[in-house]
């Protein structure tokens, strides 16, 4: 058995005791620098946002008093917790991997329908965000530190269906039912009673070899919509022509052939002939409606031989509509013409 030197156990006792000293350097700069990052930081932030989701009650319309929106962006909220997590926290709003987004849930709060808004204080509902908790970080200021919110009771009342190709209304659409059952604000009255679709390309394209299905959207309130719990059936021509609403300056124009006017002259009160030279309604593309509209007469009346017995003649004027559009389908009455009173005098 070979016998350790003095040399020899000098070194080993040198070389654990190095090895210990090490150890002890590394856990002490361990423990400071777990102290460091353990330490409480503060951090600032501009792009929290608040929420109200939806609620089950479809008769109650909970937003901010602010726009009657459903989202609030606070001005700044002060985030603190640990310095490691609060690295993490800018690292993940940085890289848009996490945002700091709140919901206000009116459940929670007990809110009912009131006439005037609730004041909410923010800070108590921010703390008890879960996604921060699991960060072990909280919320311990907030500017805004108050919030306006309405609670509105909604009632039922039918309203119209209107479909729509981005903002042009689609006259000829056949919508089955028109009208449907829906929550709306209880000042609502008259126009303002409607609800709408707005049809895709691939919808419009359906739409035009079979009937589909859909669900109406109204607007409480600009950018806030609520949808129908119940879907109309559209139908569209398969020409796909839509046509808009337009309004014309009247003019009347007669129809009599040349034996009639040696023989006769045509009187028609003034208040007669007023209700053919307003403003009236028509249906039409732009192109049939600019080729319409630059006609002289825009309405006609046929005067017949059997008119000079009758005292007065009555006859109903007719659309006087480029034969080529009417065709097409692209121009039609938007209203219905009255009936004209007249009388043919003799010359002689």
């Amino acid at each position: 058995m070979k016998k350790k030197t003095a040399k020899t156990f000098f070194n080993e006792n040198f070389r654990n005791g190095l090895k210990k000293i090490s150890l002890v350097i590394f856990i002490t700069v361990l423990i400071w620098v777990w102290a460091d990052l353990s330490q409480d930081e503060s951090y600032r932030d501009s792009s929290a946002i608040i929420t109200i989701p939806s609620v089950t009650d479809p008769a109650l319309w909970v937003r901010f008093e602010k726009g009657n929106a459903a989202e609030f962006r606070l001005k700044q909220v002060k985030v603190e917790g640990p310095v490691i997590r609060i690295a993490e926290l800018k690292r993940d709003i940085a890289e848009g991997l996490f945002q700091l987004r709140f919901s206000l849930d009116a459940r929670d709060l007990n809110l009912a329908e009131s006439e005037t808004p609730y004041n909410i204080a923010l800070t108590p509902i921010l703390r008890e965000s879960a996604e921060l908790r699991k960060r072990a970080l909280k919320i311990t200021e907030c500017n805004p530190e108050n919030v306006m919110v309405l609670v509105t009771r909604l009632v039922e009342k039918p309203v119209k269906i209107i479909c729509y190709e981005n903002t042009t209304k689609l006259e000829n659409a056949e919508i089955t039912p028109a009208q449907i059952n829906m929550f709306v604000p209880p000042k609502w009255e008259g126009q303002a009673l409607q609800a709408s679709i707005n049809l895709t390309s691939l919808m419009l394209s359906r739409a035009r070899k079979e009937p589909i299905q859909a669900r109406p959207v109204i607007e409480l309130a600009p950018g806030i919509t609520r949808q129908a719990e119940t879907s109309v059936t559209i139908r569209l021509p398969e020409n796909g022509i839509n046509l808009i609403d337009k309004s014309v300056q009247g003019s009347l124009g007669f129809v009599v052939s040349p034996e009639i006017l040696d023989k006769y002259k045509i009187e028609m009160d003034k208040y007669n002939m007023d209700l053919f030279t307003t403003t009236m309604k028509i249906k039409a593309t732009e192109s049939a409606f600019a080729a319409y509209n630059s006609q002289k007469y825009k309405l006609l009346l046929e005067i017949k031989a059997e008119d000079a017995q009758k005292d007065p003649a009555i006859a109903t004027p007719v659309f006087n509509f480029p034969e080529e559009y009417v065709r097409r389908g692209e121009i039609m009455p938007g209203e219905k013409l009255d009936s004209a009173q007249f009388r043919l005098v003799p010359r002689n």
